[in-house]
């Protein structure tokens, strides 16, 4: 994504940001919506690897396994 584009995208989210702020009564459901998915998108984890290239990766299954309450080296189908 562009410079550009990230400059207009948070500039739209500070004005809506604002101006629900400032003037509540009359911003409406656009400028919630604009502010809450930017909020929403902060939320999303920013230092994300492959799988492949992770340090100290969980074995595949190994959730699915433990949530079923079986240990790895248990046979079982």
């Amino acid at each position: 994504m562009g410079v550009a584009v990230r400059v207009t995208l948070g500039l739209l989210w500070w004005w809506a940001a604002l101006r629900l702020a400032l003037a509540p009564r009359a911003s409406g459901a656009v400028e919630a919506g604009v502010v809450l998915g930017g909020w929403t998108v902060s939320l999303l984890p920013v230092h994300c690897v492959a799988k492949e290239r992770a340090t100290g990766v969980v074995a595949t299954g190994r959730w699915l396994r433990a949530w079923r309450g079986r240990r790895a080296g248990d046979a079982g189908g």
